[in-house]
C-alpha cells in the first residue's frame, strides 16, 4: 500500500474490520486521492470528514514511515483487532526487540520519578526497549532513564508522530529518535485529543511484553494500560509505595 493510503485510512479512525474492507475495496496497490477515499460508501459522515481534513502527503513531509500488516511487531500482530498499521518516526527496529512499558501519573512524586528512571535504566541495560507515552511525569522519567543507560525508548503518541505532545518534551523526543522512535496509530498532522489517550494506552500495552505501573492514582490513564495488558495476557508489575499516598491509590 502507498504511504498516502495509510495516511487517509488512519485519518478516518475506522475499526480494524472496516479498515480491512476499505483495503479490499481499493486493492492492495491503492493510490487514491483524498476525495476518492472520502467518497467511499463504506465511510460514515464523520469518518469522511476526518479524511477530508487531513493532508495526504504529511507522512513524507514529516519523514515518517508506515509499519503495516506482516511488518508489525509479532506481539502486536497476535492481538485480535490490533491496529492494521501505524506510523513511526525514528529508528523503529527497537520495536522488534523485547519491549517493556513503564507507565504512571503525570503528577508524579519525586519518589515515583526516581523509581521510573531506575527501572528504565536497568531494563535498558538488560537489552529491553522502554515504551511509554511521552507525557510529563512518569513517562518522561522512564524515557530519560532508558536514554541515560544508552538504551532505546519508544514514545506512543495520541496524535500524529509529527505533532509531539506535550511540546515541552520535544527535545526529549529528538534524543529518543536517534536509537528509538515515536509511534502513533493516528494520521500525521492530527492533534492529541482526550478520547485518543485511552487508545494510545492500549497500544502501549499491545507493543509490550510486560507493563510496569510506577505510580497511579485512583483515576489514572496508567490503569487503562494495565487493564489492556491483562486483556492481552501480558504480565503486570506494580511498584510498592506508601499506602496512604493518594498518587498511589490506583496502584
Amino acid at each position: 500500500m502507498d504511504k498516502s493510503f495509510w495516511q487517509l485510512l488512519l485519518a478516518a479512525e475506522v475499526t480494524p474490520s472496516k479498515g480491512r474492507a476499505l483495503i479490499e475495496a481499493f486493492g492492495p496497490c491503492a493510490v487514491v486521492t483524498i476525495d476518492e477515499f472520502a467518497n467511499s460508501p463504506l465511510l460514515a459522515a464523520g469518518e469522511a470528514a476526518r479524511v477530508r481534513a487531513c493532508t495526504a502527503n504529511a507522512p513524507s513531509s514529516a519523514g515518517a514511515h508506515v509499519i503495516q500488516g506482516a511488518e508489525r511487531p509479532p506481539l502486536l500482530a497476535s492481538i485480535d483487532d490490533a491496529p492494521l498499521a501505524f506510523f513511526a518516526l525514528g529508528d523503529s527496529r527497537c520495536l522488534y526487540e523485547p519491549c517493556v512499558a513503564i507507565v504512571g501519573t503525570r503528577n508524579a512524586s519525586t519518589y515515583g520519578r526516581a523509581v521510573a528512571r531506575k527501572f528504565a535504566s536497568a531494563l535498558a541495560m538488560a537489552g529491553a526497549t522502554v515504551v511509554s507515552g511521552g507525557a510529563v511525569g512518569i513517562d518522561a522519567a522512564a524515557h530519560e532513564g532508558a536514554l541515560s543507560a544508552d538504551g532505546r525508548s519508544v514514545a506512543v503518541l495520541a496524535g500524529g508522530v509529527d505533532r509531539p505532545y506535550p511540546s515541552k518534551n520535544a527535545g526529549l523526543f529528538r534524543r529518543m529518535r536517534v536509537t528509538g522512535c515515536q509511534v502513533s496509530t493516528y494520521a500525521c498532522g492530527m492533534i492529541a485529543e482526550r478520547h485518543k489517550f485511552v487508545e494510545r494506552n492500549e497500544f502501549i500495552a499491545g507493543l509490550s511484553s510486560a507493563v510496569v505501573v510506577i505510580e497511579a492514582p485512583a483515576r489514572s490513564g496508567a490503569l487503562t494500560t494495565a487493564l489492556a495488558a491483562r486483556r492481552f495476557g501480558r504480565p503486570i508489575f506494580v511498584v510498592p509505595a506508601n499506602i496512604e499516598a493518594e498518587s498511589f491509590r490506583g496502584s
